[in-house]
C-alpha cells in the first residue's frame, strides 16, 4: 500500500520514504513481515497525509489499544475511526430513508393510477 505524504510530514516512523521520480513526491511504502497488524500505523499515515481515513480501512483498523502506535496516536486513531463509520451509519440511514420514500411515492402513484 501506498499513501502520499508531504515532505512536511515526514514524522512518521515505522516505514519506509521514497521519493517517487515521475510523480516528484514521497510515498511511505509500509512493509510487514510475520503477520504482524499495522493497521493503525496506515490509518495514522491516513490522518497524517489527508486528515480522514477511508470508511473500509476505518472498519477493519484493529481496536486493541496501542497495539502498534503510542497512546496518544492510538485515541487519535481511535477517534477518527468512530467518526468515519459514524458518518457512513448517517449517510446509509439517509438513503434508506430515501429509498422508503421512493417507494412510498411509487405505490401512491400506482394505487391512484388503478383507481382513476
Amino acid at each position: 500500500m501506498f499513501i502520499f505524504l508531504t515532505p512536511f510530514s515526514l514524522r512518521f516512523s515505522p516505514g519506509l520514504f521514497t521519493w517517487h521520480q515521475n510523480h516528484q513526491e514521497y510515498f511511505l511504502a509500509l512493509l510487514t513481515g510475520g503477520g504482524m497488524d499495522l493497521s493503525q500505523d496506515i490509518a495514522l499515515a491516513y490522518i497524517i497525509a489527508q486528515g480522514w481515513i477511508p470508511t473500509a480501512l476505518a472498519y477493519t483498523v484493529s481496536t486493541q489499544q496501542e497495539l502498534s502506535v503510542s497512546e496518544k496516536d492510538w485515541l487519535k486513531v481511535s477517534e477518527r475511526c468512530k467518526k468515519e463509520l459514524e458518518l457512513v451509519i448517517h449517510s446509509y440511514k439517509q438513503r434508506i430513508d430515501d429509498w422508503g420514500a421512493s417507494i412510498e411515492k411509487f405505490s401512491e402513484f400506482r394505487n391512484a393510477k388503478a383507481g382513476g
